[in-house]
């Protein structure tokens, strides 16, 4: 009966580092999932560098305003995804 107790002391042990793990690798999902969404409609604003007659301020320019939309719309969405998840997952 000893034997059975430890046993069962051992797997629940173990399902709770399995809980944890599952937790992390959730919240890490959900960090990315926003970035991993935004960056196709991102790449539409593209980085003008092979437009014709474009030089290197006017690249800059778009470069700059690329980021900051990419930033704008991302940061936004993951502080909401990382919220919900939280609240959903309990952590």
């Amino acid at each position: 009966m000893k034997n059975i107790t430890r046993d069962m002391h051992k797997i629940a042990q173990k399902m709770q580092q399995d809980t944890v793990f599952m937790r992390i690798i959730s919240l890490v999902t959900l960090f990315f999932l926003p970035v991993t969404f935004i960056s196709p409609y991102d790449h539409e604003h593209g980085y003008c560098e092979m437009c014709p007659g474009s030089n290197e301020e006017s690249i800059k320019s778009v470069q700059s305003g690329a980021l900051w939309f990419y930033l704008a719309i991302t940061l936004p969405l993951m502080i909401f995804t990382l919220g919900l998840g939280m609240r959903c997952i309990g952590g």
